[in-house]
């Protein structure tokens, strides 16, 4: 199975490029964070995938979302909540820009040979302390459910080890 996983947002606006970064990809699953309406449209057209789409965070009032599109066989799809109410974010620039993250996370069930596998997409929230992480990490978990495989994808938004 050849995955890609890609957050989309920042400096990704020519659909001509997006569209023929895709196809060059080739890729049996493509798991897309920050995917404007563009973004998803492109997917939508690519053909040969089943589109999965959830939310993702909101900025200036537009809604972003995440996307898993897989030419495997798929189904089951999952969204947790993870920002319900949506609040503006806690982290200092989620502040400063009034971003609204971490609303959602998605999976899909894959049939990949004859193996079920359980694929996860998420997003989490940039700045928050490592507690706000695991937790968001820990519901996330939710999408697993007893799957012997999993395979967790997404913008992690690390910018120091786990645990510091």
């Amino acid at each position: 199975m050849k995955l890609v996983s890609w957050n989309a947002f920042c400096g990704n606006e020519d659909p001509d490029a997006v569209r023929a970064f895709l196809e060059s990809c080739d890729a049996d699953v493509v798991a897309l964070q920050e995917a404007n309406a563009t973004h998803l449209s492109i997917l939508a057209d690519l053909g040969g995938y089943r589109l999965f789409v959830a939310e993702d965070f909101i900025e200036d009032g537009v809604l972003y979302h995440l996307a898993i599109a897989s030419r495997l066989p798929a189904g089951d799809h999952r969204v947790l909540a993870h920002n319900p109410e949506r609040a503006v974010s806690p982290s200092i620039q989620g502040r400063r820009m009034k971003w609204i993250e971490g609303l959602e996370s998605q999976s899909v069930a894959l049939t990949v040979g004859d193996a079920p596998v359980r694929l996860v997409n998420l997003h989490l929230p940039c700045g928050v302390a490592p507690a706000r992480r695991l937790a968001d990490l820990d519901a996330a978990a939710a999408h697993l459910d007893g799957a012997d495989r999993a395979i967790l994808c997404g913008d992690f938004n690390m910018r120091s080890p786990p645990g510091r």
